[in-house]
Parts: C-alpha cells; sequence; structure tokens
C-alpha cells in the first residue's frame, strides 16, 4: 500500500475529494475598496490553522483546565484579532503589551499608548489610558478610537497560551487578541 501525505495534489485526487469544500483563489484586484483587507484577514487565518492543527490540541486542554494568570500575561505582547465583534483590519496593527503586572504598553494603530493596570487571576481593571497626539488617516483613527474604548472597558480576562479574550463588567467580549511571539508573525486567526 503506498501512502500519499495528506495536502499534496494526488491527496486530493482520491475518492471523496468531490465532498471538500473548493477554496477560491484570491483575486488579483480586489473587487471593493473593503474586499482586500477581508481576503488578506481570511488568508492570515487559514495560515494560522495550519499551526493550531499542531498546537491548537494543547492551548483547547488549557483553557478547558486552567486559567491563564496574571504571571503569565507578563512580557507578553498580544495584536487584536476582533474589537466588538468586528474582525480588526489587517492593515492597522493595535497592540496590547502587558509591561508588567501593574502597566500596560502598545500601539492602538496610529498612536503608542500607556495605562496603569490591577489583575487578579480572571480579573482586571485598566486605568486611564495616556496616547500620543499623532493623527494618521481617518479609518485608522477610527479602529484606534474602538480598540482603546474598548480596552478601557476591560473588566475580566480569559485565555490560553495563544488567544486572549478581554470582556467588559457585563461579561460581553470586548476584543479578542493573538499572541505575538518575537520574532514572528502576528497570530491574527481565531481557533
Amino acid at each position: 500500500m503506498r501512502v500519499i501525505p495528506r495536502g499534496t495534489a494526488r491527496d486530493a485526487e482520491g475518492p471523496g475529494a468531490a465532498a471538500l469544500p473548493r477554496v477560491p483563489s484570491r483575486p488579483t484586484k480586489p473587487e471593493s475598496p473593503s474586499e482586500g483587507p477581508v481576503l488578506r484577514s481570511i488568508a492570515r487565518w487559514v495560515l494560522l490553522s495550519s499551526a493550531l492543527s499542531q498546537a491548537g490540541c494543547l492551548a483547547f486542554v488549557k483553557q478547558e483546565t486552567g486559567a491563564i494568570g496574571p504571571d503569565d500575561l507578563v512580557g507578553t505582547t498580544w495584536m487584536t484579532i476582533t474589537v466588538d465583534g468586528a474582525p480588526a483590519p489587517v492593515d492597522v496593527e493595535s497592540t496590547l503589551t502587558f509591561a508588567s503586572g501593574t502597566e500596560l504598553a502598545g500601539n492602538g494603530g496610529c498612536n503608542p499608548f500607556s495605562a496603569s493596570l490591577q489583575m487578579q487571576v480572571n480579573e482586571m481593571v485598566v486605568g486611564p489610558i495616556h496616547r500620543g497626539g499623532r493623527t494618521c488617516r481617518p479609518e485608522v483613527m477610527s479602529t484606534e478610537s474602538a480598540f482603546l474604548d474598548a480596552l478601557a472597558k476591560v473588566a475580566s480576562y480569559r485565555g490560553t497560551d495563544l488567544f486572549l479574550y478581554l470582556s467588559d463588567g457585563t461579561g460581553r467580549q470586548r476584543m479578542s487578541l493573538g499572541r505575538m511571539q518575537p520574532g514572528s508573525p502576528p497570530n491574527r486567526g481565531a481557533p
């Protein structure tokens, strides 16, 4: 018996291949201005899904068995995946770094920011947010404002080694973030 590795062209020709959905190729020119960023976001999610197939199971086990604690967050940097349920634009990188157990830093997409922080297991209070005064394109400023407004309302968190979910006092998820590893591309997909 000959074994054909998954993902090869011959693997897609076997029995049952017709039942698999076909992934459309990426157009060379988007049909509308908003379609380009959406396609790039989908492409990043597809690339991330292959990494999750190797590491995802471990992350889901950790999420089910225990919470990520404040000490686990110190020194980590996260990139926004969604804010208030809307996907983060691919061309605007809003980041959040837990500089210490009492200080946040990051970039809203245009301006750097900092804020005081109080954390306990699954609880987080973000103090006043101080940001730079630079002005960028209107869509970048809008993204930054939504990110910082959501961050200011955070009251709780949960997460894994790969993903962090921030919610407000009512339990509504305000943002989801993917962990950034030094020297590697940002984790912008969702499990």
